[in-house]
């Protein structure tokens, strides 16, 4: 059995898609982060960074217990614990996967963080320039993977992968912070040809929908500042 410690977002859903793929059986903790519940110290415990996802294998290596955060060593552990159900077992195509898994790890990873905290969290009044820069480097990104998809059906090649499961959940929120995806063409289709897939409808289905402005703007603001760091809780 592995628990998962998550919520909705895309780091979360990205290990929801990988495990319906491997069919590992696992149980949910849900997370609420936006109120704090990723500071109890029962969670800490488990993960000093205070970040979902996390997840304990009970059946871990030499059938002991494993905790593990980071999404992206997430993926690569089930990958291995699974036979290799989650990237290419030849290994130029397996390496070629895993380049894309870390170009989102530092792409539309941060980035588009960056532009839904400046577009839905950020304080009113700020200066343009923080929106129109992550919205123009999340702009490339997304004409990046147009052109990296118009030269085969996913991201890293011909079959669904790590790299496909990683991005995926960011493209999910393209509405939500203005992007253009159906100019994209390839891009688009690849979007929706993945939302069709019952392992990733499975994994949707866990948390359902992202969080919506609205739900956003009912979070308690102070809960919002211990969140983001900000306020009595910046770091001097």
């Amino acid at each position: 059995m592995i628990e998962i410690y998550g919520t909705n977002s895309p780091n979360v859903v990205k290990v929801y898609i990988a495990l319906e793929v491997t069919g590992f059986e696992y149980k949910v903790h849900p997370m609420n982060v936006l109120t704090g519940d990723q500071f109890d110290p029962e969670f800490v415990k488990l993960n000093p960074n205070k970040k979902v996802p996390v997840i304990v294998d009970h059946d871990g290596p030499g059938g002991k217990p494993i905790t593990l955060c980071e999404s992206g060593a997430i993926l690569l552990y089930l990958n291995e614990k699974s036979g290799g159900k989650l990237a290419p077992t030849d290994k130029a195509a397996y390496w070629h996967a895993l380049q894309w898994l870390f170009q989102q790890h530092g792409g539309i990873g941060p980035m588009g963080g960056q532009l839904a905290h400046f577009l839905r969290f950020a304080p009113p009044g700020l200066p343009p320039y923080p929106e129109e820069r992550y919205r123009s480097e999340n702009n490339r990104l997304y004409d990046l993977y147009d052109a990296q998809i118009a030269q085969h059906p996913f991201i890293a090649g011909d079959s669904f992968s790590v790299a496909d499961m990683a991005i995926w959940p960011w493209i999910v929120y393209h509405e939500l912070h203005g992007l253009d995806l159906k100019r994209r063409s390839h891009l688009n289709e690849w979007f929706w040809r993945v939302s069709e897939m019952p392992a990733v409808q499975r994994a949707v289905a866990v948390h359902g929908s992202p969080i919506t402005n609205a739900a956003v703007a009912e979070v308690d603001p102070d809960a919002l500042d211990r969140f983001f760091i900000r306020g009595k809780y910046a770091f001097s």
